[in-house]
């Protein structure tokens, strides 16, 4: 959220007091008079956030405490109590009815505003805090679950023990988490609905001697939501804003999405889960960027800011060179690849204690099962998490991600090496390991948004490769089970072959295997469907060999994805 200050200045107009003449008149007090100007330059904001045209109410409430000073524990608003101040027309501010400076020398009011007045403001009240009540004015605010009712909150650090003579400026700062959303995805979309699940429903805010603070907040687990009428249509791959919500700073459990595809009317439900990091504080601005892949999987990324303009894109940002690295987590393989570590697991935190041979190490089946199934919560969305392929493995450990142990990957080797997988050892070496074995466990998550062509793993090991947005295939893991063989018996094969519950695969094209070639998942040479053998050692033109059905060649099955 923008952090630059409201100056709110109260001029005390300055002339000199009279005592009060034997027949009752009065000569000319002087009344207290506001003005509100913003400090420095204006600068480019979201929709909502108040800014020095759109600041137009303040409450004031101010404690006269005679020859004292103000008692943060005794003292009552018993000058002001939520006085509501408007700015008219001509930019002047004007309240009713006037209140006057005392003219007793030494007499002291301590001030107290905030913007905009309750009444302006759905969800603001004093409640619990009258012109009796003792200690620094405070104010209940429950957001309301509509986020077009939402708006933005200031409160101003107190100015305490003025006198008559004193110019004032109050300091004004966001006390909200002003929380973004935009969406970008690989198929057209049409959202309808944006919720925000958890965080804190109410809380109070209370003036203290130096600024302002929160008091306990109530947290029973509200759903805040902003429904999109008619529903904001969503370009394939187009970054696009969904809307804005001004919360308490209690970060939520998780953001929900309703939409349909491609023109269609069924309803698609989406949740994923937000991460603990950033905090949602006060006088922030949070952007989270959902990315949903293939219709159905969701991916999120967050940027904040303390301060400065909100514009431009939204989400996590991505350098263009110097690839691989790792930032705040994130392995960035390539421009078109980036993916998150989880923690390591030392436990099977799925219950029953199967599958480990001891703490902290795990058969390979069992650690597939359980990078599947626990972090159905976690950050990032969850529902694709899955132990990383040996390349991954290899360039974690090159980024002081991965331990010096030897952890599983979830390359099978099988074809090769009857019941093995690939592991990266201790020695960060890969090899084949039994699949009975006890290795360390990671699982990763993809995340990010789709650059084409790229490629992706499934939560079952498979490769998916991307060469558009409406162009992608699944590859089967392995592809040396069959060794040489004739084109007639490699359709056999593949029509007949049952993977990861899938009975659809067939021979891939030319152009498919192509790519896997490029991406390092083929060598040697390929079958394709035309009947043409691909020879990995080839490039562009000269890759295809004009060999006749009755050649041979390995079998690398895929399937439409």
């Amino acid at each position: 959220m923008p952090k630059s200050p409201f100056i709110l200045s109260l001029l005390l107009l300055l002339a000199t007091g009279c005592e009060r003449e034997v027949d009752g008149d009065m000569t000319e007090q002087t009344p207290v008079a506001f003005t509100a100007r913003m400090d420095g330059e204006e600068a480019t904001r979201a929709a909502g956030v108040i800014d020095n045209a759109s600041l137009t109410s303040m409450g004031v409430f101010a404690g006269y405490s005679g020859q004292s000073n103000w008692d943060g524990a005794a003292s009552t608003p018993n000058f002001m109590f939520d006085q509501l101040v408007e700015k008219a027309a001509n930019g002047t501010w004007t309240y009713t009815p006037v209140k006057y400076w005392p003219n007793t020398a030494g007499d002291k009011i301590s001030f107290f505003a905030y913007a905009p007045h309750k009444s302006q403001m759905k969800g603001l009240t004093t409640l619990g805090y009258t012109n009796n009540s003792s200690g620094y004015p405070r104010l209940r605010y429950e957001p309301p679950l509509d986020a077009t009712q939402q708006t933005d909150l200031l409160f101003a650090s107190p100015l305490t023990n003025k006198t008559k003579g004193s110019k004032l400026a109050f300091t004004m700062g966001h006390v909200l988490t002003h929380v973004l959303f935009k969406v970008k995805s690989t198929s057209a979309i049409a959202v309808s609905k944006v919720e925000v699940i958890g965080g804190a429903n109410y809380s109070y805010i209370q003036f203290k001697a130096d600024g302002y603070y929160y008091l306990s907040y109530s947290t029973d687990s509200p759903i805040f939501y902003r429904t999109l009428s008619p529903a904001t249509t969503v370009a394939a791959n187009t970054l696009t804003d969904l809307g804005d919500f001004f919360l308490l700073p209690q970060n939520a459990n998780s953001v929900r999405l309703t939409f349909t595809v491609d023109g269609g009317t069924t309803l698609e439900t989406k949740e994923v889960a937000l991460p603990a990091s950033p905090a949602w504080d006060m006088n922030k601005t949070i952007a989270y960027t959902l990315n949903i892949e293939n219709k159905t999987k969701i991916t999120l990324s967050v940027k904040s800011w303390d301060g400065g303009s909100v514009s431009g894109t939204m989400g996590e940002e991505a350098p263009t060179t110097g690839y691989p690295f790792t930032k705040n987590g994130i392995v960035y393989e390539s421009a078109t690849k980036a993916y998150y570590f989880g923690p390591e697991y030392y436990y099977d935190y799925l219950g029953d204690g199967w599958g480990q041979t001891e703490a902290g190490w795990f058969k390979w089946e069992p650690a597939i099962r359980i990078c599947r199934g626990r972090h159905s919560t976690d950050v990032y969305g969850a529902a694709e998490w899955r132990l990383p392929n040996i390349n991954e493995l290899a360039l974690g450990r090159q980024l002081g991600i991965v331990g010096g142990s030897s952890y599983w990957s979830i390359t099978d080797n099988s074809s090769n090496f009857a019941g093995c997988a690939w592991a990266l050892s201790g020695g960060n070496k890969k090899g084949d390991a039994n699949k009975e074995s006890g290795l360390r466990l990671l699982c990763i998550r993809d995340i990010g948004e789709l650059t084409y062509p790229t490629v992706r793993t499934t939560s079952d090991g498979f490769p998916v490769i991307y060469l558009s947005a409406t162009q992608r295939f699944m590859k089967q893991q392995e592809w040396n089970e069959t060794g040489f063989i004739t084109f007639d018996a490699a359709k056999t094969y593949c029509s007949g072959l049952e993977k990861g519950g899938y009975s659809d695969w067939r021979l891939p094209t030319e152009n498919e295997l192509t790519w896997m070639t490029n991406f390092g998942y083929i060598s040697s040479t390929f079958m394709s469907s035309s009947g043409r053998a691909v020879v990995g050692g080839y490039k562009g033109v000269e890759r295809w060999n004009a060999a006749s059905p009755t050649a041979t060649g390995r079998v690398a099955c895929v399937r439409d994805y």
